[in-house]
């Protein structure tokens, strides 16, 4: 059932509302004008960069050895990397040989929405009613329904355990004879979901921790969920 507020703003409070607009708005445009030119001299550079890239690079043929002559050089190169490093999640029993392990936590939470409508009333005042409704969504990080409008709603959302994101990238990674950087490792594509491992013992864990009973702990896929 969805819960409704109503408001009333005098004739007075519009108008000043309205001059006030009218100065975040000149704000606003002043602020986006810097911000656009920033951003499209920043595209300038990037294109000229891939420009002269396309102009200046050359072919490296053999990535097995270290050759001093493409030192400092843009270089153009085919081949496989590799890694041996061995990135664990030990909250959720994983350990897989991989240039990048991420864990994304998602939340099984009630989400607050909210419609409004307004009506001009007799002297220049204005009065909105405001809806709200509630739906129970997964959710990229725990909802404060201790905000929630509606009394039933209030507080109904609970956080037995936060658990973070998780984001790990191999210390070291090897293209032929050459090492990769961090921010390359980073960057490699080609993700696949992980089935997690929990053990008996690891979901007893996650069990012992919840006080109430009716929270069921299941994995499906490549995910843990929890409600």
């Amino acid at each position: 059932m969805a819960y409704q507020e109503t408001s009333r703003q005098s004739y007075g409070s519009k108008v000043k509302g309205s001059f006030q607009g009218i100065l975040w708005g000149i704000i606003l445009i002043i602020a986006g004008t810097v911000i656009l030119w920033w951003n499209e001299g920043r595209a300038v550079k990037a294109s000229d960069a891939l420009k002269d890239f396309q102009k200046n690079y050359v072919e490296m043929p053999d990535i097995t050895t270290v050759n001093p002559e493409f030192e400092g050089k843009a270089v153009h190169a085919t081949g496989v990397a590799t890694t041996t490093d061995t990135l664990r999640d030990v909250q959720f029993g994983i350990a897989v040989n991989a240039f990048r392990l991420c864990r994304e936590v998602e939340y099984y939470q009630w989400e607050e929405n909210s419609s409004s409508e307004s009506k001009d009333k007799l002297g220049g005042s204005t009065e909105t009613t405001t809806t709200y409704t509630y739906e129970p969504a997964w959710c990229d990080a725990p909802v404060n329904s201790a905000e929630f409008k509606d009394p039933d709603y209030k507080g109904k959302n609970f956080v037995w355990r936060v658990i973070e994101d998780l984001d790990q990238n191999a210390a070291s990674a090897s293209f032929g004879a050459y090492k990769l950087t961090d921010g390359i490792i980073g960057s490699i594509s080609g993700e696949e979901p992980v089935q997690p491992a929990l053990t008996e013992a690891q979901m007893q864990q996650l069990l012992a921790k919840v006080s109430d009973s009716t929270v069921v702990v299941t994995v499906r896929g490549n995910q843990v969920y929890i409600g």
